[in-house]
C-alpha cells in the first residue's frame, strides 16, 4: 500500500487528526501578559486588599501554567495564596477587612 506522510492523518487508517496545538495556542504576548499581571496583582495583595489580589493573582497565575508559563505563573499562583492566608487571619484577628 501506499503511506501516508501527511501528519493530520492517522497512519494507520487514514482519518483526521484532531490538532491539539490549533486548539490550545495562545499568543505569546497574551500569555506574558496574564502571568505578569497576575504576578503583579499577587504582589500587590501583599500590601493591600490582600483577599481579592490575591485571589485575582492566584486566578491568573494557574490559567497561566495551565498554559504553558512556568516560573513568573509559579509565584503569581504560590504569592496569591499567601495573600488569601494572611488576609483571612487578618480579617479573622482584627474583625477588619482593611
Amino acid at each position: 500500500g501506499t503511506e501516508n506522510t501527511d501528519s493530520a492523518f492517522c497512519k494507520e487508517c487514514g482519518s483526521a487528526l484532531a490538532s491539539s496545538t490549533a486548539a490550545y495556542a495562545a499568543s505569546p504576548s497574551a500569555s506574558k501578559g496574564m502571568v505578569v499581571t497576575g504576578l503583579v496583582l499577587s504582589l500587590a495583595g501583599l500590601l493591600v486588599f490582600a483577599v481579592p489580589l490575591g485571589i485575582a493573582g492566584t486566578v491568573l497565575g494557574a490559567i497561566s501554567r495551565s498554559r504553558g508559563a512556568r516560573g513568573m505563573a509559579t509565584a503569581a499562583l504560590v504569592i496569591g495564596i499567601i495573600d488569601i492566608v494572611l488576609g483571612v487571619i487578618l480579617i479573622a484577628s482584627t474583625g477588619r477587612f482593611f
